[in-house]
């Protein structure tokens, strides 16, 4: 799988900006790490993987100056392939009741057997039970000097004050597109393979920005050598351009055709109408003359875009917005999946 292909291995390899691989750098560099951590984010964003990353900080043999690992010592190399002694990591989705936090207690007394630290990942933490919780509060309240706990987490409201009172919390934000295009880039570069920068944002886009599920349709689009939009749902730039066109146009027959086409290709409608609230997001922006460092677009569609604002004004862009998010919302309760965009249309092209 090219997540764990090209998962990173120091913080140098993390997608920037990233301010929380900045911060464990600083720590390890001024050699003031804390015992316990909680990395709370949405899924894909890099929470288990600089959990591993810090582990190896805490190991590693051969620092460089700024606090980053070598990636080649004794113990990175052991952490790297998953057979680290002192590395455990723990699934809360399956080892949730007290008698595993006890099996954690006993063992932790334990010196490390091989590294400087002891370290514990403990995954989808939230999913412990309420005695599981206690049982580990005692042993965060007094910890050995020699361990360190990270618990991941992506519900935070779901771990105990107590718990988080005791631990340094770092929040993982939802990746941009640009940083997961960037990544997608390297990996294409790795592997030997060309897409065009349109099907890459889409591809980023779908991804909600996590990492790990961009990783997952590239390999499906590289490996199984499907296109891009049948995979994301999605239609290319230029689509959206000529469907705003024929709403501008008011001509109700070609938009309704357009969209039953797009249906008939095998798209997901819903996702389809969330990419043309995005496209049209960009134009309201575009046309009110706010884009600058906030539409993520390439210079020939904020070009083909420009030219498209100066025939609509904004007040009607705001109206396609409305209407259009009103009718997604509908589609997937909706008997005739195309019918909530069809009315959307007529209401639009009559006003």
């Amino acid at each position: 799988m090219f997540y764990r292909k090209y998962r990173p291995q120091k913080f140098a390899d993390i997608s920037k900006p990233n301010e929380v691989a900045e911060a464990l750098m600083n720590q390890i560099k001024n050699k003031k790490p804390a015992q316990a951590y909680v990395f709370s984010g949405p899924r894909g964003t890099g929470k288990t993987t600089t959990a591993r990353v810090l582990s190896k900080a805490l190991n590693c043999e051969h620092l460089d100056k700024d606090g980053d690992v070598c990636d080649k010592c004794a113990s990175c190399e052991a952490i790297k392939n998953g057979n680290f002694l002192d590395l455990i990591e723990i699934d809360a989705a399956s080892n949730r009741g007290i008698d595993d936090i006890r099996d954690l207690r006993d063992k932790i007394k334990l010196a490390p057997s091989v590294g400087k630290r002891k370290v514990y990942i403990i995954d989808e933490v939230h999913m412990l039970t309420t005695e599981a919780f206690n049982a580990l509060l005692k042993t965060l309240e007094e910890p050995p000097r020699h361990a360190t706990f990270i618990l991941c987490t992506t519900e935070l409201h779901k771990v105990p004050d107590t718990i988080k009172s005791r631990c340094q919390v770092f929040k993982f934000k939802r990746a941009t597109v640009p940083q997961i295009t960037i990544r997608l880039e390297k990996i294409c570069k790795e592997e030997n393979c060309e897409l065009s920068k349109d099907d890459l944002r889409k591809i980023a886009v779908a991804s909600s920005g996590g990492f790990r599920d961009a990783d997952t349709l590239l390999q499906q689009v590289i490996e199984g050598n499907v296109s891009v939009d049948s995979l994301t749902g999605m239609g290319s730039v230029g689509d959206y351009t000529i469907f705003v066109d024929y709403l501008v146009e008011k001509d109700a027959y070609r938009a309704i055709k357009f969209v039953n086409d797009t249906y008939q290709e095998g798209r997901d409608l819903y996702v389809w109408t969330l990419d043309l609230l995005n496209y049209l997001r960009n134009l309201l922006f575009i046309s009110s003359g706010a884009n600058e460092g906030v539409v993520d677009v390439s210079d020939e569609v904020l070009e083909l875009m420009k030219r498209q604002s100066n025939k609509i004004s904004s007040q009607n862009v705001v109206l396609y917005l409305e209407k259009f998010l009103k009718a997604g919302n509908l589609i997937k309760s909706s008997a005739i999946p195309q019918l909530p965009l069809e009315i959307c249309i007529v209401e639009v092209c009559g006003d």
